[in-house]
């Protein structure tokens, strides 16, 4: 009998042991405020990463905050097995602003001027000309200066990408002669529609891909006001009166009512988004994709940050950080002029979220 008993408690000792054991392996590993604590005291030490993207004013900060939702899981992952850390930079000229009613040259000299800056100033990794307007003036001649001026920093116009993403956006229908069409809408300012580089793009697109089958059609309008009432902070009522006219001015073109996809190709209009899908949806034009640029790009910096790991620029640490406890990347917005209440009155509608997550102030860029 004590034999018995004996044995009994041994087996009910050994599945005892198991059972802590298989507790203790099944318990996740929670991380507290002085996990993370230390990890950000790790981080502050390695090499900065910084993605830099300059724009007249509040469109490069919208830009970077879409760029920044779509990188954020990726950057942290890379945090926790690298030596590096993220840093987005926005510049906005908001003293030059709006750039789109200025000529080429002015346009040029100004994009030449801020794109200094992130390199020079900002020690950019990456360089993102997040501003529509300015890319319009990165013709050849431009890109070879950026290419010789800063052969260590890739500085990324946004079109052809843009063009790409919007064409993808649009739907093949049949048209009222049995043809089969595609029709393709634009929002940008002034400048960047008088330059005509978005319609060559998606011409070029189109003979491409569906030239020989697909009738192309493609509708451009560029609102004159909408940058700076954005930029001062006109009213809710204002705001909404200008765009109903430029919209409805926009959907006099014979044929714009048959739009599929629009690109919203000035960064500041992603802020009127609702605005602009209300408005189309009171008009009966229905189911359009409205194509912003942000998250157009999360994956060509991605690429380029990809490559560097790969290239040995950074070294991996000898264990990795738990990514619970890694910060988010910061924002830093600089901006050029007198505006900043207003800037920050554009995140607050575009992220509430992030609100409290950006650093603004002021800053000077050399002019040349």
């Amino acid at each position: 009998m004590l034999h018995f008993l004996n044995k009994k408690l041994q087996s009910v000792s050994i599945i005892t042991v198991i059972l802590g054991m298989a507790l203790w392996v099944a318990t996740p590993t929670i991380a507290t405020a002085q996990d993370a604590k230390a990890t950000a005291a790790t981080i502050s030490q390695d090499p900065q990463y910084i993605l830099s993207f300059a724009d007249s004013g509040a469109g490069g900060l919208i830009f970077a905050v879409d760029a920044y939702r779509d990188l954020l899981s990726y950057l942290i992952s890379i945090e926790s097995k690298y030596h590096v850390q993220f840093v987005f930079n926005h510049i906005g000229d908001t003293e030059n602003a709006p750039y789109g009613q200025k000529s080429p040259s002015e346009i040029a000299r100004l994009t030449k001027n801020f794109v200094g800056y992130m390199v020079n100033d900002s020690h950019s990794n990456v360089a993102v000309i997040a501003c529509n307007t300015a890319s319009t003036s990165v013709d050849d001649q431009m890109k070879e200066y950026f290419q010789t001026t800063y052969p260590d920093v890739p500085v990324m116009a946004i079109i052809s990408k843009s063009a790409q993403t919007l064409y993808k956006r649009a739907k093949i229908v049949t048209g009222n002669t049995g043809e089969k069409e595609m029709h393709i809408g634009v929002l940008a300012t002034p400048a960047t529609v008088e330059s005509g580089q978005y319609q060559k793009a998606l011409e070029q697109i189109h003979a491409d891909q569906n030239g020989k089958g697909v009738k192309l059609y493609t509708y451009f309008y560029g609102p004159k006001t909408w940058v700076y009432n954005i930029e001062h902070g006109a009213s809710k009522e204002d705001n909404q009166k200008i765009i109903s006219t430029d919209l409805a001015n926009f959907l006099k073109t014979p044929g714009a009512e048959k739009i599929s996809a629009m690109g919203l190709f000035c960064t500041h209009f992603p802020f009127f988004t609702k605005e602009i899908h209300g408005y189309l949806e009171e008009q009966k034009v229905k189911n359009v994709a409205l194509v912003p640029q942000g998250r157009i790009f999360a994956g060509r910096i991605q690429a380029k940050i990809t490559a560097d790991l790969k290239a040995g620029k950074y070294k991996k640490r000898a264990t990795p950080l738990d990514p619970k406890t890694i910060p988010h990347p910061t924002i830093y917005s600089n901006i050029t002029g007198n505006n900043m209440d207003e800037i920050k009155a554009v995140l607050q509608k575009i992220a509430p979220d992030m609100a409290n997550s950006v650093v603004f102030s002021k800053v000077t860029i050399k002019q040349i």
